[in-house]
């Protein structure tokens, strides 16, 4: 009936009965297609075809398993392996959020998302993530994996910044909003005239998360150079 009188007459009060009628029709297909058990088949079938190297695969029954149950956390974790797998990486790093947002405990969405950003080249955020991971890593279940992401980190930051002079690194940090606005800041300005005094002022500042997820930022840049 709507779509009919749309073609007569697209007045707004029956396009939006229309809208929300497609809404709450696609709503309770969404919840009737709801199965735990058939979502954690679906995940099971995932790890398998994970573990056989088949991706595209293990990406599609992780799918499955999220739409049988979108609130499992490990369903996002897992498809985000598998996106990064595929180099699907914005989307692995999406999936991982969303991991955390259910369950903002789960370290190894952190540890993940900070390989996306790894590979992504986009060393100072992988870093944040990974001191995520450390927090809520109570057990230190984690420890080897986050230390040697964390090592790979810091081993491309060197390997990129010696390929630039000091100069080159301060002309690109102020091409860059993010980077531009650490310098910008009159907090930072502050602790980096007080690091090139006394050096070991970095590690009473390193306490602080935001101060510490700064000059990681100004560390990868090239701007502070560690060591």
């Amino acid at each position: 009936f709507y779509n009919r009188s749309l073609t007569e007459h697209r007045a707004a009060d029956v396009l939006t009965k229309l809208r929300a009628l497609e809404k709450l029709r696609k709503q309770r297909e969404e919840d009737a297609y709801l199965d735990d058990a058939k979502s954690n088949e679906a995940r099971e079938r995932g790890n398998e075809f994970f573990k056989a190297a088949k991706y595209a695969e293990a990406q599609a029954e992780y799918s499955e398993a999220i739409k049988r149950n979108p609130s499992d956390p490990r369903n996002y974790a897992n498809r985000a392996a598998c996106l990064t797998k595929l180099i699907a990486l914005p989307d692995a790093i999406k999936d991982c959020d969303k991991c955390v947002s259910l369950d903002p405990t789960y370290v190894k969405a952190y540890t993940r998302k900070a390989n996306a950003l790894f590979l992504m080249r986009e060393y100072a955020e992988a870093l944040d993530a990974l001191e995520e991971a450390k927090t809520h890593d109570k057990e230190k279940k984690n420890t080897v994996e986050i230390n040697q992401t964390e090592a790979k980190c810091y081993s491309a930051i060197s390997e990129q910044n010696s390929r630039q002079t000091p100069e080159e690194a301060i002309a690109r940090a102020q091409a860059n909003p993010k980077i531009a606005a650490v310098l910008a800041n009159p907090v930072m300005q502050n602790i980096l005239q007080q690091m090139q005094s006394d050096p070991r002022a970095a590690r009473e500042h390193l306490k602080n998360p935001a101060i510490a997820s700064n000059l990681r930022k100004l560390i990868a840049a090239g701007i502070v150079r560690m060591g």
